[in-house]
C-alpha cells in the first residue's frame, strides 16, 4: 500500500484574542484596523498553513484537527468564516478533513451543541459528542489514486467530551487490516499540568496510546511535536 500523507493539527483557536491591549491602529494595518492583534495573526496563519497544505507535493491526503478549532464554544462570526474557509478549501482540493471538539468547544448548556457541527455541511468528518467514532470506507469521493490509498484507513475519533465522561476505553481498538489512527484531545496520564482554561484536563489512559497504533494525533498540550511516551507512535 502506498504511504499516506497525513497532517496532524490541532489547537488553533480561532477567536483567541490573545492581550486585550494590542489593537492595530490604522498606521499598522489598514485592514485589521480596531481588531486584536493575536486574532488576526492566528487568522493569517491559518490562510498561510492551508495553501501550503493545498499545494504540498506529494499531495496532501487528509488533515485531522485533533480539537480546540475554536477557541471558545460560542465563536464570533469571523472565527466562524475561517473555520469554514479552511474546511472548504481543503474539501475543495481533494483532501480529506476530519475534526473532533477539544475541551474549548465543549459548553455547560448542552442544548447549545456544538460550534464545528455546522462543518460537516462543508465536507468535513466531524465527531464532537460523548461517543467513540470510527471514520472508515468514507474516502470514495476523493480521486482515485487517494481512494486507493485510504480504502484500508481507520480515523478513530475519541472527542474531549468522551474522554471526560467515559471511564473505560476497552472498545477503542485498531481494526485489524487498516492502518488505525487514533484522533483524541486531553492529557496524557501523569502529566499533571493546567490546561489553558486553567483546569484539569480529562486523562487520556497511557494503556489506550500503547494498543498498536499506526499513528495518535494529540491536542490540548501546546508543544509542538511532544511526544509523551516513547513506546508509543503519539504526539502532539
Amino acid at each position: 500500500m502506498s504511504a499516506i500523507r497525513l497532517i496532524h493539527l490541532a489547537d488553533i483557536h480561532l477567536g483567541f484574542p490573545g492581550p486585550t491591549s494590542l489593537i492595530f491602529n490604522a498606521s499598522e494595518q489598514e485592514e485589521a484596523l480596531g481588531r486584536y492583534v493575536r486574532e488576526v495573526d492566528i487568522e493569517r496563519a491559518v490562510g498561510r498553513m492551508v495553501k501550503a497544505i493545498v499545494h504540498e507535493q506529494p499531495p496532501v491526503d487528509v488533515v485531522v484537527i485533533a480539537g480546540d478549532l475554536f477557541h471558545r464554544p460560542a465563536p464570533y462570526p469571523r472565527a466562524i468564516s475561517r473555520a469554514a474557509k479552511l474546511v472548504r478549501r481543503l474539501v475543495e482540493n481533494g483532501i480529506g478533513v476530519v475534526i473532533i471538539d477539544g475541551n474549548h468547544e465543549i459548553t455547560s448548556v448542552l442544548h447549545t451543541g456544538s460550534p464545528t457541527t455546522f462543518l460537516k455541511e462543508l465536507g468535513a468528518y466531524v465527531a464532537n459528542g460523548n461517543t467513540y467514532e470510527i471514520f472508515r470506507d468514507c474516502w470514495g469521493h476523493l480521486p482515485g489514486e487517494k481512494w486507493e490509498r485510504l480504502k484500508r484507513l481507520a480515523i478513530h475519533a475519541l472527542p474531549y467530551r468522551a474522554v471526560a465522561e467515559n471511564t473505560e476505553f476497552s472498545g477503542v481498538r485498531p481494526l485489524p487490516g487498516y492502518t488505525n489512527i487514533l484522533v483524541t484531545h486531553g492529557r496524557v496520564s501523569g502529566m499533571d499540568d493546567l490546561n489553558s482554561l486553567h483546569r484539569t484536563a480529562a486523562p487520556v489512559p497511557t494503556e489506550l496510546l500503547r494498543r498498536g497504533w499506526d499513528y495518535v494525533a494529540l491536542g490540548d498540550w501546546h508543544i509542538h511535536r511532544h511526544q509523551p511516551l516513547r513506546d508509543a507512535p503519539a504526539f502532539y
